[in-house]
């Protein structure tokens, strides 16, 4: 159960991430029933992604389904990669200059800057980012057995949310996801946007 964003309307605090995820779970579901496998979206909480809504529970999909909440990386997941690749360029520098100056796996990778400059160019050539081979973020560790896409979820030139599209590693090659499981998410993307857009969450 979550509050109703509409709840504002009685002067209380409502979390924005829970308005964005009641917004949101309809188009996730629709998603869903189109393309059998699940979605996450998730938000940028200033240091990490984090996952405010899901699918998983809807789907045969059997893979970590307790994933709410997960914090997934910004240089090796789908959801990170989209966002540094698609935020303004002022925010990605931001981000990147933290992660350079951090002790952790992400810090190494950051360092590495003409790796990263040329990982989120590509990543917006394609308009889409996807899951490092082997990467998992959640409980437990599926290495390469879990594949994942994501794109952003942008409204006045700000990535505001990124959702993805998870599924089990060789069941689709590369020309399928792009001809198939692409366009449905980016369609995705863009009602989510415009949801957020009329009811002013930005």
């Amino acid at each position: 159960y979550r509050i109703a964003y509409q709840i504002h309307e009685l002067g209380l605090q409502v979390s924005t991430n829970d308005a964005l995820a009641q917004l949101a779970i309809p188009v996730l579901e629709k998603l869903q029933n189109e393309l059998i496998w699940p979605s996450d979206i998730s938000i940028y909480n200033g240091v990490s992604m984090e996952i405010v809504e899901t699918t998983r529970k809807r789907t045969p999909f059997v893979v970590n389904r307790e994933i709410m909440g997960a914090k997934p990386d910004m240089l090796q997941s789908a959801m990170g990669r989209a966002y540094l690749a698609f935020c303004p360029e002022r925010e990605r520098e931001a981000i990147l200059y933290r992660l350079r100056n951090s002790d952790s796996h992400e810090g190494k990778l950051a360092r590495k800057q003409q790796h990263v400059d040329e990982l989120l160019a590509g990543i917006r050539k394609k308009g889409y980012a996807e899951r490092e081979s082997g990467y998992w973020g959640g409980v437990g560790d599926y290495g390469n057995q879990v594949s994942a896409i994501a794109v952003p979820i942008v409204l006045m030139e700000e990535v505001q949310a990124t959702i993805n599209l998870v599924w089990l590693t060789g069941t689709s090659d590369q020309q399928h996801i792009e001809e198939n499981f692409l366009p449905s998410l980016q369609q995705a993307a863009a009602q989510i946007a415009d949801l957020l857009f009329q009811n002013q969450l930005y």
